[in-house]
């Protein structure tokens, strides 16, 4: 069960950025990492993609959309705005995946042996960290992408834009909104995350990683997270949809999974905890501290 809570229209004092992750590609289903290699959809990211294009055509009206540039968010925002309205996608590279330098391309399993500096750097506790061959460290990461959406924010304000984007972009701007939080879990494919940013530099999430429109089709237990608490698809990971059974990471439960066991993230059995009052369906306060568990993987 994501977190939810959606009006009809949207104030101006505000703009509503519908956040979603692309769909799967086939580098997702064989756990190996793509930064800003530039791999394109799988046929069951295609799928999700038409699923939640469904979903947001009936939901309130999309103005524009946005995407970053790499295919996988590309082609996943092409099928948007199609079904939206025949609206352009606009692109913009600000919006692209965090770059892993030397980890990308690698089997996440195997980047220790081959890649042993690198990964080290990647698991490093500090925030200012590159990764060597060009990578980002999470610092710069936070700043690019929370800078991207700051400014599509203040460009759009009374209206509902979308922008297709990455794991590790998405869990960026959690943290930009909630800085008080713990960490998050997982960044499914096509998760649905809605932001609104008011004037002064405010932030607030009114929908986190809702994959309902996946309910029909099966979708992998993974998400990236773009930093050291990743991995990949945990113990028993694998695909989930509808009496989805088997465990998640940890084997704590399925992630969203209809029918799961143990705790979901959000979801049944799921704990969450306001800190600084209710937020959304109660279940959090803008600052408050939600309580998740196991490891993110990297993909």
């Amino acid at each position: 069960m994501a977190e939810s809570s959606l009006n009809s229209s949207v104030d101006q004092t505000y703009a509503e950025i519908v956040v979603v992750r692309h769909g799967e590609t086939s580098w997702n289903a064989e756990r190996k990492i793509q930064g800003h290699i530039d791999v394109e959809l799988n046929d069951a990211g295609r799928q999700q993609a038409v699923r939640v294009a469904e979903r947001l055509s009936k939901e309130p009206k999309i103005s524009y959309v946005y995407s970053s540039d790499l295919k996988r968010a590309f082609e996943t925002a092409q099928i948007i705005a199609a079904r939206c309205g025949n609206l352009e996608v606009l692109t913009d590279p600000h919006l692209r995946e965090r770059h892993l330098g030397d980890m990308q391309g690698l089997v996440y399993q195997e980047a220790s042996k081959i890649r042993p500096i690198a990964y080290k750097a990647f698991l490093s506790n500090r925030t200012d960290v590159d990764i060597p061959g060009g990578g980002e460290s999470l610092d710069k990461l936070y700043d690019r992408c929370t800078s991207a959406l700051q400014r599509i924010g203040d460009k759009h304000k009374g209206e509902r834009v979308v922008v297709v984007t990455h794991g590790g972009v998405i869990r960026s701007r959690y943290e930009r909104a909630r800085p008080k939080a713990r960490k998050v879990d997982k960044i499914l494919n096509t998760s649905v995350n809605v932001f609104r940013l008011f004037d002064g530099d405010k932030w607030r999430i009114q929908v986190w990683g809702d994959v309902t429109h996946l309910d029909q089709t099966g979708f992998l237990k993974s998400g990236f997270g773009g930093d050291r608490t990743s991995d990949i698809l945990g113990v028993g990971g694998g695909r989930d949809g509808v009496g989805g059974g088997g465990d998640g990471v940890d084997g704590v439960g399925d992630i969203l999974g209809i029918g799961g066991g143990g705790g979901d993230v959000l979801g049944v059995g799921g704990e969450a905890d306001g800190v600084d009052g209710e937020g959304v369906d109660g279940v959090d306060g803008i600052d408050g501290e939600m309580e998740m568990a196991g490891p993110d993987p990297l993909l």
